[in-house]
C-alpha cells in the first residue's frame, strides 16, 4: 500500500526527492522562506519516522491500544414512526433504553444504530446489549438519559433476535510511515444472525482539510477566528472500521484486523503479532523456556 495523496501539486509543490539525500533545510537571513520549504521540512522528518517504523513494524501493525472484542447482541427492528412522528434513529446513538422511565423493568445499552436501507429492505434497527430484562416485539422503548428529552419508538412485529458486532478501542496503527490514531468504533458483522462470515478491518481514507470545512483552522490570534487568515490546509488519514467478504482479496486501502467464520473469531490477535518487536520477544521467551 502507498499514499494516494500527491503533495507535489498546486499550491503545495512538495517536490521532495529522496534520492537527493537532503536531510535538513538551512534557512538564511535576508532570504524569503518558500511555502514548499515549510512543507518539505515535514516531509524530511516524516521520512526519518517512516524508515524507523518500517524497520520495527509491518504495515497495519497496532502500536498502542486497539483492543478488539466480538460479541452477540440483541437487535430491535423499529416501526418507522411513533405517535405520528417519524423515528430518527440517530436519537438513540449512545443512549440507554428502558421500558418505563419511572420504574424500569427492562434496560439495555445501545451499541449501534442503523437507518432503514431501501436497497436491502432492512428497517430502522438498534443493536443493543441488554443489562436486565428482555425486550419483546410490540413494546415501546424509551431513552433513559433525561425524562424531559425522552425519545420513544415501538419495536416492530417479529423485530427481535440476535446479531453480532465487532468493536475496537482507541488505538494507534502504523500505516505507510505514519502512526495513525483510530477512535473507538463498532460495526455489525451480522445484524440479524449469529453466523457472521466476514473479514473485519479498517478502510483507509486520505483527505486534505481546509478552513472552508473546518473553521478551527482559521487564525485565532485575536481571540477570534479570522476569516481573512485561513492559514495552512491539513492532511489526515482516517481509519474506518468496516467489513469485507471472506472471498475478497482486495487489500487496497484496507487493514485486516480479524476474520470471522460461522460466527467465530479465528484470528483476533493477528494484527498485534505483526511487529518485529513482538516477534523478537516471543522468540526470546521461547529460548528461555527451552533453557
Amino acid at each position: 500500500m502507498a499514499l494516494d495523496t500527491n503533495f507535489n501539486v498546486n499550491p503545495y509543490y512538495d517536490d521532495f526527492d529522496e534520492d537527493k539525500k537532503y536531510l535538513r533545510l538551512l534557512f538564511k537571513p535576508g532570504y524569503a522562506v518558500q511555502a514548499r520549504e515549510l512543507t518539505q521540512i515535514q516531509t524530511i522528518l516524516q521520512k526519518q519516522v517512516e524508515r524507523f517504523g518500517n524497520h520495527i513494524f509491518q504495515n497495519g501493525s497496532v502500536v498502542t491500544g486497539g483492543q478488539s472484542f466480538f460479541q452477540n447482541v440483541k437487535f430491535l427492528k423499529l416501526e418507522t414512526s411513533f405517535g405520528g412522528v417519524a423515528v430518527d434513529i440517530n436519537d438513540f446513538v449512545g443512549k440507554t433504553i428502558v421500558d418505563n422511565i419511572s420504574i424500569p423493568t427492562k434496560r439495555a445499552e445501545v451499541i449501534k444504530v442503523y437507518d432503514a436501507d431501501a436497497g436491502t429492505g432492512d428497517p430502522k434497527t438498534l443493536l443493543v446489549k441488554e443489562i436486565y430484562g428482555t425486550f419483546n416485539a410490540g413494546e415501546i422503548i424509551k431513552t433513559f438519559e433525561s425524562a424531559q428529552d425522552t425519545v420513544s419508538a415501538t419495536i416492530a412485529a417479529g423485530g427481535t433476535g440476535t446479531g453480532q458486532t465487532f468493536s475496537i478501542d482507541d488505538g494507534v496503527y502504523f500505516y505507510d510511515g505514519f502512526f495513525v490514531k483510530s477512535s473507538a468504533q463498532t460495526i455489525a458483522t451480522s445484524k440479524y444472525t449469529t453466523a457472521s462470515n466476514v473479514r473485519v478491518g479498517f478502510e483507509i481514507t486520505e483527505t486534505i482539510v481546509s478552513s472552508s470545512s473546518d473553521t478551527s483552522l482559521l487564525d485565532p490570534a485575536l481571540d477570534a477566528s479570522n476569516y481573512q487568515a485561513p492559514g495552512s490546509d491539513r492532511f489526515k488519514i482516517d481509519l474506518v472500521l468496516s467489513t469485507r467478504s471472506l472471498s475478497s482479496t482486495d487489500d487496497t486501502k484496507f487493514i485486516e484486523i480479524s476474520r470471522i467464520e460461522n460466527g467465530e473469531v479465528i484470528n483476533l490477535e493477528a494484527v498485534i503479532n505483526k511487529s518485529e518487536i513482538v516477534s523478537y520477544l516471543n522468540n526470546l521467551t521461547k529460548i528461555k523456556l527451552e533453557l
